[in-house]
Protein backbone atom coordinates (compact mmCIF):
# COMPACT_ATOMS: atom_id res chain seq x y z
CA UNK A 1 0.00 0.00 0.00
CA UNK A 2 2.32 2.22 0.93
CA UNK A 3 5.13 1.61 -1.50
CA UNK A 4 1.78 2.32 -4.11
CA UNK A 5 1.32 5.04 -2.92
CA UNK A 6 5.23 6.12 -3.20
CA UNK A 7 5.12 5.36 -7.11
CA UNK A 8 1.98 7.39 -7.55
CA UNK A 9 3.31 10.78 -6.15
CA UNK A 10 6.54 9.71 -7.92
CA UNK A 11 4.76 9.75 -11.27
CA UNK A 12 3.00 12.96 -10.27
CA UNK A 13 6.03 14.43 -9.71
CA UNK A 14 7.46 13.51 -13.10
CA UNK A 15 4.88 14.53 -14.93
CA UNK A 16 4.61 18.09 -13.41
CA UNK A 17 8.43 18.68 -13.72
CA UNK A 18 7.90 17.20 -17.23
CA UNK A 19 5.49 20.23 -18.31
CA UNK A 20 7.67 22.53 -16.32
CA UNK A 21 10.46 21.39 -18.84
CA UNK A 22 8.12 21.92 -21.75
CA UNK A 23 8.05 25.86 -21.34
CA UNK A 24 11.52 26.95 -19.73
CA UNK A 25 14.94 25.56 -19.72
CA UNK A 26 15.56 25.61 -16.07
CA UNK A 27 19.48 26.10 -16.73
CA UNK A 28 20.18 29.55 -16.61
CA UNK A 29 16.55 30.65 -17.87
CA UNK A 30 17.15 30.55 -21.03
CA UNK A 31 14.07 29.28 -23.38
CA UNK A 32 14.70 26.08 -26.07
CA UNK A 33 13.83 26.53 -29.71
CA UNK A 34 10.68 27.32 -30.75
CA UNK A 35 10.04 29.25 -27.44
CA UNK A 36 10.67 32.83 -26.08
CA UNK A 37 10.24 34.24 -22.45
CA UNK A 38 7.03 35.09 -21.56
CA UNK A 39 6.11 37.25 -18.75
CA UNK A 40 7.52 34.29 -15.98
CA UNK A 41 7.88 30.81 -18.17
CA UNK A 42 8.95 30.49 -21.41
CA UNK A 43 6.09 30.35 -23.84
CA UNK A 44 6.07 28.73 -27.56
CA UNK A 45 6.46 31.24 -30.28
CA UNK A 46 3.13 31.56 -31.87
CA UNK A 47 1.79 30.38 -35.52
CA UNK A 48 3.71 31.82 -38.24
CA UNK A 49 6.50 32.64 -35.92
CA UNK A 50 10.09 30.71 -35.40
CA UNK A 51 13.20 30.51 -32.65
CA UNK A 52 15.67 28.66 -33.63
CA UNK A 53 18.08 29.05 -30.51
CA UNK A 54 18.21 26.60 -27.37
CA UNK A 55 19.61 29.08 -25.17
CA UNK A 56 17.36 31.92 -25.96
CA UNK A 57 16.82 35.02 -23.82
CA UNK A 58 14.66 37.20 -26.06
CA UNK A 59 10.63 37.74 -25.51
CA UNK A 60 9.60 37.36 -29.09
CA UNK A 61 9.98 35.09 -31.71
CA UNK A 62 10.55 35.83 -35.47
CA UNK A 63 8.07 35.95 -38.44
CA UNK A 64 8.53 32.86 -40.96
CA UNK A 65 10.14 34.36 -44.15
CA UNK A 66 8.09 34.02 -47.81
CA UNK A 67 9.63 33.43 -50.66
CA UNK A 68 10.22 36.20 -53.47
CA UNK A 69 9.44 36.63 -56.70
CA UNK A 70 11.00 33.45 -58.90
CA UNK A 71 11.60 31.51 -55.63
CA UNK A 72 9.12 28.38 -53.97
CA UNK A 73 9.62 26.66 -50.70
CA UNK A 74 12.38 24.07 -50.15
CA UNK A 75 12.52 24.22 -45.95
CA UNK A 76 8.96 23.86 -44.49
CA UNK A 77 8.83 26.33 -41.32
CA UNK A 78 8.25 25.22 -37.85
CA UNK A 79 7.92 26.52 -34.25
CA UNK A 80 12.15 26.19 -34.39
CA UNK A 81 12.83 26.62 -38.75
CA UNK A 82 12.39 29.33 -40.44
CA UNK A 83 11.19 28.71 -44.36
CA UNK A 84 13.92 28.05 -46.92
CA UNK A 85 13.52 28.66 -50.50
CA UNK A 86 15.19 28.12 -53.82
CA UNK A 87 14.73 29.29 -57.11
CA UNK A 88 11.97 27.52 -59.22
CA UNK A 89 13.08 24.75 -61.72
CA UNK A 90 13.69 25.02 -65.31
CA UNK A 91 10.89 25.69 -67.35
CA UNK A 92 8.65 27.47 -64.20
CA UNK A 93 7.67 30.50 -62.77
CA UNK A 94 6.12 32.56 -59.56
CA UNK A 95 5.43 35.85 -59.50
CA UNK A 96 4.63 36.82 -55.82
CA UNK A 97 7.13 38.19 -53.34
CA UNK A 98 5.26 36.20 -50.38
CA UNK A 99 5.14 32.92 -52.10
CA UNK A 100 4.94 29.85 -49.60
CA UNK A 101 4.20 26.89 -51.77
CA UNK A 102 6.97 24.69 -52.53
CA UNK A 103 6.08 24.77 -56.84
CA UNK A 104 5.99 26.79 -59.06
CA UNK A 105 4.12 27.14 -62.62
CA UNK A 106 4.92 25.78 -65.74
CA UNK A 107 5.64 28.26 -68.28
CA UNK A 108 2.55 28.66 -70.78
CA UNK A 109 3.10 27.77 -74.06
CA UNK A 110 1.38 29.76 -77.43
CA UNK A 111 -1.63 28.25 -79.36
CA UNK A 112 -1.98 27.45 -83.03
CA UNK A 113 -1.62 31.20 -85.40
CA UNK A 114 0.40 32.82 -81.92
CA UNK A 115 3.97 33.09 -81.38
CA UNK A 116 6.16 34.30 -78.03
CA UNK A 117 5.92 38.17 -77.34
CA UNK A 118 7.06 37.69 -73.72
CA UNK A 119 10.62 35.63 -72.62
CA UNK A 120 9.64 33.91 -69.99
CA UNK A 121 12.12 33.72 -66.88
CA UNK A 122 11.99 32.44 -63.16
CA UNK A 123 9.65 35.19 -62.36
CA UNK A 124 7.78 36.05 -65.49
CA UNK A 125 5.65 34.17 -67.41
CA UNK A 126 5.69 33.47 -71.17
CA UNK A 127 3.65 35.92 -73.31
CA UNK A 128 2.27 35.26 -76.67
CA UNK A 129 0.23 37.28 -79.62
CA UNK A 130 -1.48 36.85 -82.70
CA UNK A 131 1.46 36.23 -85.85
CA UNK A 132 2.29 38.87 -87.96
CA UNK A 133 -0.47 39.41 -91.38
CA UNK A 134 1.13 37.04 -94.05
CA UNK A 135 2.46 34.12 -91.66
CA UNK A 136 0.74 30.79 -89.46
CA UNK A 137 1.92 28.80 -87.42
CA UNK A 138 0.55 25.56 -86.83
CA UNK A 139 1.41 24.21 -83.48
CA UNK A 140 -0.57 24.51 -80.31
CA UNK A 141 2.49 24.26 -77.99
CA UNK A 142 4.94 26.62 -79.84
CA UNK A 143 7.67 28.76 -78.50
CA UNK A 144 9.02 30.33 -80.68
CA UNK A 145 9.55 34.31 -81.25
CA UNK A 146 8.46 34.11 -85.42
CA UNK A 147 5.84 32.28 -87.50
CA UNK A 148 6.52 31.26 -90.69
CA UNK A 149 5.77 33.19 -94.18
CA UNK A 150 2.66 31.54 -95.89
CA UNK A 151 3.72 29.66 -99.06
CA UNK A 152 3.00 30.88 -103.01
CA UNK A 153 2.14 29.04 -105.89
CA UNK A 154 4.68 27.77 -108.42
CA UNK A 155 3.89 28.03 -112.00
CA UNK A 156 1.27 25.51 -113.07
CA UNK A 157 -0.53 25.83 -109.93
CA UNK A 158 -3.11 27.47 -108.31
CA UNK A 159 -4.44 27.97 -104.47
CA UNK A 160 -6.74 25.26 -102.92
CA UNK A 161 -6.69 26.04 -99.58
CA UNK A 162 -7.04 29.87 -98.12
CA UNK A 163 -4.30 30.52 -95.75
CA UNK A 164 -4.68 32.00 -92.28
CA UNK A 165 -2.90 32.35 -88.68
CA UNK A 166 -2.83 28.85 -88.41
CA UNK A 167 -3.19 26.65 -91.97
CA UNK A 168 -0.30 27.66 -94.67
CA UNK A 169 -1.45 28.56 -98.35
CA UNK A 170 -2.28 25.17 -99.74
CA UNK A 171 -1.52 25.09 -103.59
CA UNK A 172 -2.65 22.22 -106.63
CA UNK A 173 -2.12 22.12 -110.22
CA UNK A 174 -4.02 24.19 -113.05
CA UNK A 175 -7.23 22.26 -114.15
CA UNK A 176 -6.91 20.68 -117.53
CA UNK A 177 -6.68 23.27 -120.70
CA UNK A 178 -5.61 26.09 -118.37
CA UNK A 179 -2.44 27.46 -116.90
CA UNK A 180 -0.36 30.02 -114.84
CA UNK A 181 3.01 31.44 -115.00
CA UNK A 182 3.99 32.83 -111.80
CA UNK A 183 6.59 30.94 -109.54
CA UNK A 184 4.68 33.85 -106.36
CA UNK A 185 1.16 32.81 -106.98
CA UNK A 186 -1.31 33.47 -104.38
CA UNK A 187 -5.03 33.52 -107.21
CA UNK A 188 -7.33 30.33 -107.08
CA UNK A 189 -8.22 30.09 -110.57
CA UNK A 190 -5.78 29.43 -113.47
CA UNK A 191 -5.84 30.76 -117.54
CA UNK A 192 -7.64 29.21 -120.47
CA UNK A 193 -4.62 27.44 -122.47
CA UNK A 194 -6.37 29.39 -125.55
CA UNK A 195 -5.99 32.66 -124.25
CA UNK A 196 -2.56 32.51 -123.68
CA UNK A 197 -2.29 31.26 -127.54
CA UNK A 198 -3.88 34.24 -128.45
CA UNK A 199 -1.63 36.38 -126.04
CA UNK A 200 1.42 35.44 -127.55
CA UNK A 201 0.53 35.40 -131.06
CA UNK A 202 -0.77 38.95 -130.51
CA UNK A 203 2.92 39.70 -128.87
CA UNK A 204 4.87 38.27 -132.04
CA UNK A 205 3.35 40.69 -134.70
CA UNK A 206 4.61 43.74 -135.34
CA UNK A 207 3.33 47.01 -134.23
CA UNK A 208 2.06 48.27 -138.03
CA UNK A 209 0.50 44.07 -138.23
CA UNK A 210 -1.32 44.87 -134.97
CA UNK A 211 -2.61 48.06 -135.97
CA UNK A 212 -3.91 46.72 -139.14
CA UNK A 213 -5.19 43.70 -136.89
CA UNK A 214 -7.25 45.76 -134.62
CA UNK A 215 -8.06 48.09 -137.68
CA UNK A 216 -9.62 44.85 -139.23
CA UNK A 217 -11.76 44.03 -135.55
CA UNK A 218 -12.62 47.70 -135.36
CA UNK A 219 -14.26 47.97 -138.88
CA UNK A 220 -15.90 44.71 -138.51
CA UNK A 221 -17.65 45.25 -135.30
CA UNK A 222 -18.53 49.65 -137.19
CA UNK A 223 -20.23 46.78 -140.23
CA UNK A 224 -22.20 44.76 -137.76
CA UNK A 225 -23.11 47.52 -135.83
CA UNK A 226 -25.45 49.05 -138.62
CA UNK A 227 -26.29 45.83 -140.08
Amino acid sequence: MVASHIISRSLLILAIFSIFASRVNIVGGQCIAGQYQGTSVCESCASGQYQSSDTFTGNTCAVWSECAAGEKQSVAPSLSVNRGCTACDAGRYQTSNSFTEDACTLWSVCAAGEKQNVVPSLSVNRGCTACDAGRFQTSSTFIGAACTLWSVCAAGKKQNVVPSLSVNRGCTDCDAGKFQTSDTFTGISCVRTAFLLLLFYLKSLSYYTRSSFSLFFFSLSLSITKS
